[in-house]
């Protein structure tokens, strides 16, 4: 069987807990690929805010646990659907404070032509 494209993991963006303030943090870099899928990782001890844009709260990440987010899983049969490429992640402190133990890491997979 012949594959038109091949499924690719993106490089592992980390920050520590003592890395995450009540500002917004970036989250490794910007995405130089069109990821299809994130994986938000978050171990800390508190709840994270999420943004794209480092400005407004878009999601809100539980401590102890993780989100994916599959934008291939119901793509229509007119395109794709993809993450952008120049989006990055940002993290910041909900009103419960600082963490005290954990990271919070991104990963992400894309496809490419084969």
């Amino acid at each position: 069987m012949v594959f038109n494209q091949t499924a690719l993991f993106d490089v592992l963006r980390e920050v520590a807990f003592t890395g995450i303030t009540s500002t917004y943090v970036q989250v490794g870099t910007t995405f130089t690929v069109n990821p299809r899928i994130l994986a938000l990782h978050n171990t800390t001890d508190v709840d994270l805010y999420i943004s794209t844009d480092a400005v407004n709260n878009m999601l809100r990440i539980a401590s102890g646990s993780f989100k994916t987010y599959d934008l291939e899983t119901n793509r229509s049969a007119t395109g794709d659907n993809l993450f952008p490429i120049g989006t990055g992640i940002w993290i910041k402190e909900t009103s419960e404070g600082a963490p005290t133990k954990g990271n919070f890491w991104v990963e992400a997979v894309y496809s490419t032509n084969a």
